[in-house]
């Protein structure tokens, strides 16, 4: 799961992989809009997880200033209380408000490509879905 599992160590270098990731997945996809999940909750390490999601949303929108094609897809704030399983697994109810996130960005209207790269309790996707743009 990318940043879940650096959790603890050292944030600008975790940013920076999913930088480099990102970049790989443009290099190959250069058309494709690239969704972005920051972290969900991990009890015990908020302080982490706050500093990686604001670093990664500052990488990602600095991105979409560029004129990149990117989106975040905010996986932490409003997180339902009682919706882990431990201190890092979603229970039923949490992956159910994880897919009502995931479901709200993909919906944006964008480019036929869409890839999804999670960084959130879902892991990395590394999917690339097709889908036809609704006129």
């Amino acid at each position: 799961m990318i940043g879940t599992n650096n959790r603890g160590g050292d944030v600008p270098t975790a940013v920076g992989q999913v930088g480099q990731i990102i970049d790989q997945i443009q290099a190959q996809t250069p058309d494709a809009r690239l969704l972005v999940a920051e972290l969900t909750p991990i009890v015990g390490q908020e302080a982490w997880v706050a500093s990686y999601n604001s670093s990664l949303a500052s990488l990602v929108n600095g991105r979409i200033s560029a004129g990149e094609n990117l989106g975040l897809v905010d996986m932490n704030t409003n997180f339902p209380v009682n919706s882990m399983y431990d201190a890092l697994h979603p229970n039923d109810a949490g992956y159910a408000w994880m897919a009502q996130q995931w479901n709200d960005a993909i919906l944006i209207p964008e480019p036929s490509v869409l890839v999804l790269l999670a960084t959130s309790a879902l892991g990395a996707l590394g999917l690339v879905r097709r889908r036809q743009r609704i006129r």
